[in-house]
């Protein structure tokens, strides 16, 4: 897989961008340089490139390389969030959870401020690895208030698949301190989305109730 000619963060926001800025403090932060970010971002995205001009073995001229140039304005807020979120899963993975932490807040506000349906499937994977993170720092009581909230908005906005990640998150949440009541409780009032895309989910969702209900 080929990266990207230029980094990702000058390829998605002008230099004085104040996402941008935010972005790299997250990285100084975690003591990664932004050339290495963008090398592992880049490739967790797409090839970026065709290979240069010349010819095919038929004859047929080569697709030429495609030409990239930095932004000149602030990407849409899917485009922001989208690149946050590689971000987050790259201080993860890099097991920089302090500051991983502290990204998933702010990407967390970034998704809470958008109310729109091209969102949804962004939000779900936001709180997905913002609970993550709290998980592995041993403080996701911190943020089951906020996982509640965001379920009672997914629901009445009718966003299936943030409704099937948030309860999911809200079941490992009481698991994970043993509040089994809680959990069947929550289960007995709440069904998983028909709409959902996720089958995984589903399944996850069903075994979590029978642990629920085996262990109450």
């Amino acid at each position: 897989v080929q990266t990207c000619a230029l980094p990702i963060f000058e390829l998605s926001y002008p230099e004085a961008s104040a996402s941008r800025s935010e972005l790299l403090k997250f990285l100084d932060s975690a003591g990664i340089a932004a050339s290495e970010s963008d090398v592992a971002m880049a490739d967790a995205t797409a090839e970026a490139s065709e290979e240069g001009s010349g010819t095919e073995e038929n004859g047929a001229e080569k697709p030429k390389e495609q030409v990239l140039v930095p932004a000149t304005s602030d990407p849409c807020a899917e485009v922001d969030v989208y690149v946050q979120l590689l971000l987050l899963v790259f201080l993860i993975d890099h097991k920089k959870i302090e500051t991983a932490v502290a990204c998933s807040n702010s990407l967390i506000e970034k998704v809470s401020a958008v109310h729109r349906q091209t969102m949804y499937a962004l939000g779900a994977k936001a709180f997905f690895y913002h609970s993550r993170c709290y998980e592995l720092t041993g403080k996701l009581v911190e943020i089951r208030g906020k996982l509640l909230s965001a379920f009672r908005t997914a629901t009445l906005r009718h966003d299936d698949e943030g409704q099937a990640v948030l309860l999911h998150l809200l079941l490992r949440n009481y698991l994970h301190y043993n509040l089994f009541e809680q959990a069947d409780k929550l289960l007995s009032k709440v069904s998983f989305p028909d709409t959902a895309s996720s089958n995984q989910l589903r399944s996850e969702e069903r075994r979590v109730g029978k642990e629920c209900r085996s262990r109450w």
